[in-house]
């Protein structure tokens, strides 16, 4: 996506301050991910009929039961390191492409 922006985009006279390549990149990227989840949903969409089916605990929904499956599973070690590790890469795949941005557009 990054590439479209850039090589096609952002090519024109304006460059990264033309507002209309933006919104063009937003509606591409959001048909993109549209395009994305049909695809998933619908070509595993057979599988449904094979899935495991659990056993029933004979405990009722409640919220209770939700909050202590969430305690239980955030309570997990390797859950806790696999999270905070995408957290900061989150946060530093963010950071890099807003300096980036900044760069380019001003020095």
């Amino acid at each position: 996506m990054i590439v479209i922006m850039f090589a096609v985009l952002l090519a024109g006279p304006l460059g990264m301050r033309d507002p209309e390549a933006f919104a063009t990149c937003g509606i591409i990227g959001s048909v993109t991910i549209f395009l994305a989840i049909m695809v998933s949903a619908l070509g595993t969409y057979h599988r449904i009929l094979h899935l495991h089916r659990p056993v029933p605990t004979g405990e009722d929904f409640s919220v209770r039961r939700i909050f202590r499956e969430m305690i239980e599973t955030l309570s997990e070690r390797s859950f806790i390191a696999l999270f905070l590790a995408m957290v900061f890469f989150s946060v530093a795949t963010g950071l890099a492409a807003s300096l980036s941005f900044l760069i380019l557009n001003y020095f």
